[in-house]
């Protein structure tokens, strides 16, 4: 097990610190998540609502930390598919049976894709109900990760974004967290992977 140290690039870095002041020790387990418990020598004597803002921040931090890696996870994978397909594609030409079956691959991950429409008046005869936003879910549970995007008029993606999810709290973006991509270079390969996707007629 690894006790997690505190960096300025951490997205819950001040959650972790209010709650490292008190005591609080973050340890990553063998199975990938983070578990935060108390070193009752320091800060042990707090009580009350003060200890109650402690553990709240413990356990904010501790989401967001197991949120951003299995985030950072499901984007590694997504990368090496997007490399492989672009691969397949120079070196047997996009249709062919090593394209076809690296783009099966991308598509055999994805848990479910879904779509929806715009905005529209209520009984407009002449809505456009053509879709207008995607979301491929990429595993459940928590943490839970998924991609959401635009799709453009022709019915292609046009933006993506990574988002992750624990239990009982709200979708929050995925900024990059633990990789050396930017977030031009993630886009481009969100983009790719949610290409090999049909979301239907614009």
């Amino acid at each position: 097990m690894t006790t997690h140290k505190t960096t300025v690039e951490d997205a819950s870095n001040y959650q972790i610190k209010a709650a490292e002041k008190h005591g609080v020790v973050f340890t990553l387990e063998n199975n990938g998540l983070y578990r935060w418990s108390r070193d009752a020598r320091n800060g042990g004597g707090l009580h009350g609502s003060g200890f109650e803002s402690v553990i709240k921040a413990a356990e904010n931090a501790c989401d967001k930390l197991n949120g951003e890696m299995q985030a950072r996870g499901q984007y590694e994978s997504i990368r090496e598919m997007v490399a492989a397909l672009n691969k397949a594609e120079e070196e047997c030409g996009a249709g062919t049976t090593g394209y076809e079956e690296a783009e099966t691959a991308i598509q055999e991950v994805a848990l479910s894709v879904e779509v929806r429409s715009g905005w529209y008046s209520l009984g407009q005869r002449d809505a456009d109900t053509a879709p207008a936003e995607f979301r491929i879910l990429l595993c459940t549970g928590g943490p839970a990760t998924q991609i959401v995007g635009d799709i453009s008029e022709h019915g292609e993606p046009e933006k993506a974004t990574m988002q992750f999810q624990d239990w009982f709290t709200p979708w929050t973006e995925w900024l990059g967290q633990g990789t050396d991509d930017d977030r031009q270079q993630i886009e481009e390969n969100l983009l790719a992977y949610a290409r090999c996707f049909y979301f239907g007629e614009g």
